[in-house]
């Protein structure tokens, strides 16, 4: 079950399977819908929930064959090849039965021209009304010392279905060159039947348990936090950010797990 992300755990614990829904409009998941919203209160305009992939690539490379690969995983992955919209009301994805994805080539000069171009690749919106969820770009610094570039949108993947995107590609770029298909296995499902799956009865009623339980232990939290902070908040919010590295001790650890 590809790319499926984080719902594979939660969909096979279920007694209820995961069946394949009719063509047509879908309905999101609790977590693209979450991540729809977001995008459309920042008007389509952010890069933050961009998962960027960047590979250096040397020897002869075979570019058609190479987009013709991305076109190979757009085709097996529904999400990869699914639009959004809403009325005001509801938001709903469509999958796109016939997709393109374009693998533009630019030349560059040196390290830095291509430091800015991945900048500038990487913090590009998607507009997820009309664009796929995932779009390349070819940096070429010499004749056998290349860069792709490859951006995903959050909505369509995670970090542990972006990494078998990525091993797909590759997979599906060496079958190519090869002479060959790529052997993969049929996929059973797609995202959109997790959605669907997701939203039916008995998973909303345990949901519904579950917002009960965290609405009652975080209760007494205060609404907002009483932390110290070094300098104001911006008029902008920039989503820059660092990492903080930090061990709890084992009571805490237990609690948490508990």
């Amino acid at each position: 079950m590809a790319l499926l992300g984080s719902a594979r755990d939660e969909a096979l614990s279920k007694d209820a399977p995961i069946v394949r829904r009719e063509p047509g409009r879908a309905l999101l998941s609790h977590g693209q819908q979450r991540l729809w919203l977001i995008d459309q209160m920042g008007g389509g305009a952010s890069a933050q929930y961009h998962m960027p992939t960047v590979l250096e690539l040397r020897g002869e490379l075979n570019v058609a064959l190479l987009q013709q690969a991305l076109l190979l995983l757009v085709q097996r992955h529904e999400v990869l090849r699914t639009t959004y919209a809403s009325d005001g009301d509801h938001a709903w994805q469509e999958v796109q039965e016939v997709a393109t994805l374009a693998l533009p080539v630019l030349a560059v000069e040196d390290e830095a021209a291509m430091a800015e171009a991945i900048e500038a690749e990487t913090g590009r919106p998607f507009n997820l009304r009309c664009e796929l969820p995932l779009r390349a770009q070819l940096l070429r610094l010499a004749p056998q010392r290349h860069v792709l570039v490859l951006v995903l949108h959050h909505i369509a993947s995670d970090g542990w279905s972006g990494v078998i995107a990525v091993t797909e590609f590759c997979q599906a770029y060496v079958a190519l060159v090869e002479g060959r298909a790529p052997g993969w296995q049929a996929l059973p499902v797609q995202y959109a039947d997790y959605a669907r799956w997701q939203r039916e009865a008995p998973q909303q009623a345990r949901h519904a348990q579950q917002l009960t339980y965290w609405q009652q232990k975080l209760a007494s939290l205060p609404e907002v936090h009483s932390l110290p902070l070094d300098h104001p908040r911006p008029a902008q919010q920039s989503f820059e950010g660092a990492l903080l590295h930090s061990r709890l001790d084992a009571q805490v650890s237990s609690r948490l797990r508990a």
